[in-house]
């Protein structure tokens, strides 16, 4: 089964439980989301990667974003659709990213905003 289903399945059952909970105490902030919404936003994002960007079973797709509530629905979005996830490490400079880019071929590049500064000179 895929991992991802997984989401579908407790969507149904505990739709309305607290999946998901994000913590910022710098910004005295909270953010939560219930097994209904990360499954809408996950199919939300799968869609847009497969109808929208043609991402296919086995294709490769780059993941480069902060720990976030955003990240783990990407991720499973991309599980999802049985793309293959390459997963980049918030440390890397633009080098890395390139070379990652460069052995996998990936046909879409996923990333926070705050990684443009990282990857804009490539």
């Amino acid at each position: 089964m895929n991992y991802a289903n997984y989401a579908v399945i407790h969507s149904r059952h505990l739709s309305d439980k607290v999946c998901l909970i994000e913590r910022t105490p710098s910004k005295n902030e909270r953010r939560t989301l219930t097994w209904r919404q990360f499954n809408g936003e996950i199919n939300k994002v799968a869609n847009y990667l497969s109808k929208d960007l043609g991402i296919q079973d086995g294709d490769f797709v780059m993941h480069l974003q902060n720990n976030s509530l955003e990240w783990v629905i990407t991720y499973y979005a991309i599980i999802k659709i049985g793309a293959v996830i390459v997963p980049l490490n918030f440390r890397f400079v633009g080098q890395d990213v390139l070379y990652a880019a460069n052995i996998s071929y990936p046909k879409a590049f996923i990333l926070g905003s705050e990684f443009l500064p990282v990857v804009a000179p490539l």
